[in-house]
Order: structure tokens, then sequence, then C-alpha cells
């Protein structure tokens, strides 16, 4: 599939390439927002609770685990106090405040970082006793510039990843040494190492929040490398610097150096992302590792092959064989890979056309169908000898449309998958914290929705082993009196089976404690349940 003269790469004016990226990339930049990855789904005390008591703590639950990044106090009197003592427990943060909170509105600003690697972000609001008259402060994510510095990283990353090392890869197997390609493959690769340097700051930069004025910071980077996309950043840099010593390098050392950094590029890629944090890890990151060497195995190939030919070498024509000869089994693991790791993202076909991720995957499968064609019409039509110049052509067409997915698919970094947005979905839930001056408890219904529901009651204070927990449910408005449910214990928790909530609207719920025969503790709040 590919053939001759640097000509060819002239052939489509500079000035239509330059137009017709420029359109394409404002285009999906102002079509896709800034999604987040976790969902946070409930709060305890909720969002706008007002408490009689200072809580202990306040717990976050997510739908999906997470690791705390910033945990931020914001105070009645806007002083700021950063928190340090919490607990994670499966898809729950607990973070424990201070003992010694007055009476006001505090804002508790947090950050964390899903186990994809993408961090996100928010504040909670509760009042102690009686509101906050002044104004609290708002909360803005790191902006419009982090996300494109997010983006242009990415890219430059992967064209380092996949032309770079890629291409150091065919310089030594494909086009055996052939001088034509290195200085391209050479600027490619350290492209790629700027790429990680700011693909690295600008995680740190989204990780706390922080402007883009603080790239350079000690704490940015730290942040950086303490997410999931730290060890991709690490291990891309290394594969780059084998694919450059390769380059450098004769014989068998460049041979063995490139087969390194070809399969390194599978490897930096399975660190993280949506992908490869997807369940069973051990086929997601099989799959992202297939996916990475044969996109690299192909795509690196292509310039190098495509100036060898060009130069009309004695050994060009067995550089095409050779890669012609490999191909269809890279291009089979790149699809059957492709395949699976869709499938298992995307969950259901609508999801095609309903999600951002899906529309994403739907324009980059169709450059790679413009792709793939122009690498048929390669292998079987413009293999002749006097197919050259078309042949040539036809490469920097292929270039040119790998360069458009791999701009496409970075834009994956702001769009959630639908298997993670059925997650959170399914996390659907009504949460509401009640207390007394000597308990306190977390009532959750799930899902918070009108209709057969299961409730759990979590006793966060009080009796560590009352006689019996009750479930009182009450809807005044809708005429609806006491609906009472006993609790069963489960685990560390008391469990409400086969309670009906039948419309939407605020219910009064009541926890009843039974501590003895003669003393029973009642905590009550409001809870709102959807339609």
């Amino acid at each position: 599939m590919t053939r001759h003269t640097l000509s060819a790469w002239r052939a489509i004016s500079g000035g239509q390439l330059r137009s017709l990226m420029l359109a394409v990339l404002i285009g999906l930049m102002s079509a896709v927002p800034a999604f987040a990855h976790a969902s946070l789904v409930g709060t305890s005390p909720p969002d706008g609770a007002v408490i009689e008591r200072p809580p202990e703590h306040l717990t976050l639950r997510f739908s999906e685990p997470v690791s705390p990044l910033l945990l931020n106090l914001i105070k009645p009197d806007r002083t700021s106090l950063n928190l340090a003592d919490f607990e994670v427990t499966d898809r729950s943060l607990r973070v424990f405040l201070p003992s010694s909170l007055l009476d006001g509105t505090y804002v508790l600003s947090w950050r964390v970082v899903s186990s994809d690697g993408h961090p996100i972000g928010g504040s909670v609001v509760f009042s102690v006793g009686i509101p906050s008259t002044r104004s609290m402060p708002n909360f803005e994510d790191s902006g419009r510039s982090v996300r494109t510095s997010i983006w242009v990283g990415k890219v430059a990353m992967y064209l380092g990843l996949f032309l770079g090392a890629g291409g150091a890869f065919a310089l030594s197997w494909i086009t055996r040494g052939d001088p034509s390609g290195r200085i391209p493959v050479v600027l490619l690769v350290a492209f790629g190492i700027a790429g990680c340097g700011l693909s690295a700051g600008s995680q740190g930069l989204d990780a706390l929040g922080a402007p883009m004025f603080r790239m350079l910071e000690a704490d940015t980077w730290h942040a950086a490398m303490d997410t999931a996309f730290g060890p991709t950043i690490i291990i891309a840099v290394i594969v780059l610097a084998m694919a450059l010593g390769s380059v450098l390098s004769i014989g068998l050392q460049a041979r063995v150096l490139s087969l390194a950094a070809l399969i390194g590029v599978g490897f930096a890629l399975s660190q993280s992302g949506h992908a490869a944090s997807a369940e069973p890890r051990w086929l997601m990151r099989s799959m992202v590792f297939t996916h990475g060497v044969g996109i690299a195995y192909w795509t690196g190939a292509l310039m190098p092959l495509g100036l060898v030919l060009a130069s009309r070498r004695p050994d060009s024509a067995n550089a095409l064989l050779r890669f012609s000869r490999t191909i269809p089994y890279l291009v089979a693991a790149i699809l059957v890979s492709g395949i699976v790791l869709a499938s298992v993202q995307l969950e259901q076909l609508e999801a095609l056309v309903s999600t951002a991720y899906g529309r994403v995957l739907l324009l980059k499968m169709s450059l790679l169908t413009a792709l793939f064609g122009l690498a048929i019409l390669n292998r079987w039509k413009l293999t002749a000898p006097l197919a050259t110049r078309q042949l040539v052509r036809s490469i920097a067409a292929e270039t040119l449309i790998v360069v458009l997915i791999f701009a496409v698919a970075a834009f994956w970094r702001f769009t959630p998958p639908p298997r993670t947005l059925s997650i959170a979905a399914a996390a659907d839930i009504a949460m509401v914290h009640v207390h007394t001056a000597t308990a306190m408890a977390d009532v959750t219904v799930s899902p918070g929705r009108a209709g057969p529901v299961s409730a759990s009651i979590a006793l966060a204070a009080g009796p560590a082993e009352p006689r019996q927990v009750e479930l009182v449910a009450i809807h005044a408005d809708a005429g609806i009196g006491p609906m009472r449910r006993r609790a069963r214990r489960c685990q560390d928790q008391w469990c409400v089976e086969g309670l009906i909530l039948p419309v939407p609207g605020t219910w009064v719920v009541r926890v009843e404690v039974l501590i003895s025969d003669f003393e029973l503790e009642k905590l009550e709040g409001s809870i709102e349940i959807r339609p």
C-alpha cells in the first residue's frame, strides 16, 4: 500500500490543508464541551443544607472511585482552611471537619481525580445554625485556556508516539536505515517530547483547577504525576528517548531500540484513559496496547515509506513489499481491538448519536473509512511502476487524515464515555442528613425517583447497637400519611426494602431508633424525590 516522489507532498496546497484543518479543529473546539468523568451523586449533609450542630464530617459520594487532590473549606469570614484529614471507601470520600466550626455558611471546595486519570471539581455549601448574610465566593473550573492546552499537548504527544516512535521503527525495520526519513522522524520525536511536557503541565493545572500562569510551579507538576496520567507521561518520554536513540544508532542496536519503542507506545497508552480504566481491566488494557502498537506501526511507516519511494532508491520496492506483507495483520488487529474498545465504552448503539463521546467516535470512524479507502487503493491499484506519482500523493493524503484522526481522538479527553454516564445514572439517589443532639444518620433512597425504592440508613452517631430501627415516610401535600417500614441490619448499615414512594416532591422521612424499652430516638428531615 504506498509509493513515490516528494513533489506529491506539494500536490495538495499548503493553504488548502491549513484551511481544512483549521475548520475541522475550530468546529470541534466549539462543539465539544468540558465534561466530567466521575460524577458526584450525593453529599451528606446535602448541598445547601442548614443544620443545627456542626457536623463531624462531610461525605461526598461519586459514581466511581476517586482520589482527593484538593479539599478547601471556606469559612463564614471568607478565610480558607486546607483539609488533610479524609477517608476514602469505595466510591465515597469522607472529609473530617474541624471541631471548632461556628454558626454561619461554609463552602467545601473539592477537587478529585477519577480512576481514568481525569480530575473533576466542585463545591458543597452548608450552614450551621443561621446562614451567613454575606455572599460566598464562586468557584469556576480551570477555563478554556487550560482545556486548549490539554488538547494541544495531547495531539503533539500522539504525533510523537505514533509518527515519531512508529517512524523510528519503520526506519530500522521497513526502509532498513534509509536516510530519507531521519530528519522528519527526529523532529516528530522532539515535538512529542514537548507535547509530553505540555500535557503534564496542563494535567496538573486541570487537577488543581489552576490558571495557566501556574504551569511551571512545582505543585502543578506534582499534582499531574499523582494522577493516573502520570505513568503515561513518564513511559511516553522514555519511549520517545528510545526512538531518538534508535534513529541515531545503526544496525542491531537501532533495531532493538526501535522495537522497544514501538512496544512502549502501547504500554504507555494502556496506563490511563477511559478505556484502560474500564472493566475487565486486563482485557481493556490489552486491547489499548494492541490498538496503540498497530496504529504506531501503520501510521509511523507512512512518511519514511513515502520519502524512500520518492527518492527512487534501489531498495524502495523491497521496502514497499515488506510493508505490504505485514500491514494486513496489523490492520486486522487494529479493527478487532477498536471494536472491542468501542463496544465496552458505548454499551448501546444509540449512544453513537446521543452522546458527545459517540459523536467524536463517528467523526473518527468517518476519517478512518477514508483512510482505509486510500489504503485499499494503494495496495491494489497504485503499486504498478507507472503509478508512482499517484501513490506518493495518496500517502500524503493518508498522512493528513492520520493527523486529523489524532486531533479528533484528543477530544475524548473531554467527553465521558456512555459507560461512565450509565454508571452515574445507575447511582441516581436521593439523600438526607438527619440528627438530634445525641444521634446522627444519613438516609439514602435509591433510585431517587418516584416508585419502588430501597433505602439505607447509616447511623453516624448514637447507640452502637440499637434494638430496632424503623423508617417512616410522609408526604402531607399528597395526603399520604406515615408509611412505616422496619429496617434490617446489613453490614454496617440498616436497609429497608419493599418501600414505594408513589409521587414525587418533598417527603418527610423520620428514622426511629429504639435504644431500650423506655428510650426512642427520632431523627427527622426532608428529602426530594424526582419524577
